[in-house]
């Protein structure tokens, strides 16, 4: 365990700002996320018929930004659970996020890993149309319940980082930032297949 933790210590050297700054990092990447997601939602609401290339272009530029908080979630988990001192007296997460956690995490992979063969595969991946149903309903209850519960964390620190670091997690935004861009316009081109299944009567 101190091998781990002297390790650890020398990363978060090179990352300043302790769980303040993860605080900050992990609010600013979901406020992100949350307006990507409604985004993402209003597609389905306006239909697919019209939208599909949307839908596709918005659900992969969210990948970049998933993975980061992720990161971001991980590392305070980490740093937690091998007794850094400055992050135990953060104190655990409430009971019910420590537990819809692994959830949250399977159904928000699971979702956006199927979509992305989905794009890959075309219109007949059968398995990854199952697996991206199933995914999404599940990511419907537990990240709706994870983002009402994180809201209030969420409107007061996402946009108020002022701790040492704070242009460092604002770049790593930013780059998640064009990277779902560069990924979702790549992935724009690809859905020819999908608009021409659908356009055939195909569901989508």
């Amino acid at each position: 365990m101190q091998v781990v933790r002297v390790a650890l210590d020398r990363v978060a050297r090179r990352f300043p700002g302790g769980p303040r700054g993860n605080r900050h990092l992990t609010a600013l990447l979901g406020a992100l996320l949350l307006v990507g997601i409604l985004a993402e939602f209003g597609t389905l609401f306006l239909g697919l018929q019209r939208t599909l290339p949307w839908h596709i272009a918005l659900g992969v530029a969210l990948i970049p930004l998933v993975l980061l908080k992720l990161a971001s979630t991980g590392w305070r988990m980490l740093r937690y659970y091998t007794r850094d001192p400055t992050y135990r007296a953060e104190g655990p997460p409430r009971p019910f996020l420590r537990g819809i956690a692994p959830v949250v995490v399977g159904s928000t992979l699971a979702l956006l890993g199927s979509g992305v063969g989905l794009v890959v595969a075309g219109p007949h991946a059968h398995f990854f149309r199952g697996v991206h149903g199933a995914s999404f309903a599940i990511f419907l209850l537990v990240v709706g319940a994870h983002a009402i519960a994180h809201l209030s964390k969420v409107r007061r620190l996402a946009l108020a980082d002022r701790v040492q670091g704070h242009a460092l997690r604002r770049a790593a935004a930013g780059f998640a930032l064009v990277m779902g861009g560069a990924v979702a316009v790549a992935a724009a081109q690809s859905a020819g297949p999908w608009v021409a299944a659908m356009q055939h009567g195909f569901g989508g």
